[in-house]
């Protein structure tokens, strides 16, 4: 039985300079205001990683702009971790969970944030690029999913935060 992936490739613009549109809204479930201080999620380097162009990723933290349409407002954090390409590229082809390190960020539980990969060096080509990972199957809510390509469009991207709860 073979083991899928599922992805949205990165733009060249969304990694340096026009920040994607990633809203998570990440702690209103548990009612509470949360420290943030790691967030880890999953890249897929869809080429051989000799042809991938990329010297560094790390993670940003936007508010989010509702008058500008829910767009990423003012960076309000940057993780305090840097990944080389060779520390994440360890096989072509490969998937891999990244963690991003934060100094102390407040996520309020009502607001909106956008979480927004940063890259230096990077040049995403249909061919040559990096993708990050869809929640694509869900594989906690398995009923009742059309797993087709249009339903795996409107996944989120598969992120996992941690903190202290205030």
């Amino acid at each position: 039985m073979g083991w899928q992936v599922h992805d949205t490739w990165l733009s060249t613009a969304a990694v340096n300079g026009t920040p994607d549109l990633s809203i998570f809204q990440p702690f209103k479930s548990v009612n509470r205001n949360v420290i943030v201080e790691l967030v880890r999620t999953w890249f897929v380097f869809a080429t051989p990683s000799s042809s991938l162009a990329l010297t560094n990723l790390t993670m940003q933290i936007y508010s989010n702009d509702v008058a500008g349409g829910n767009v990423p407002g003012h960076l309000l954090a940057t993780s305090t971790s840097l990944w080389t390409k060779a520390q994440l590229i360890t096989d072509d082809y490969g998937v891999i969970g990244v963690p991003f390190a934060f100094t102390d960020f407040l996520a309020r539980k009502n607001d909106l944030y956008h979480l927004v990969p940063k890259t230096t060096g990077y040049t995403g080509t249909s061919t040559s690029n990096i993708g990050w990972r869809k929640g694509y199957p869900d594989p906690t809510y398995r009923s009742g999913l059309t797993l087709d390509y249009a339903g795996q469009l409107t996944y989120p991207r598969m992120v996992s935060i941690f903190g202290k709860q205030l």
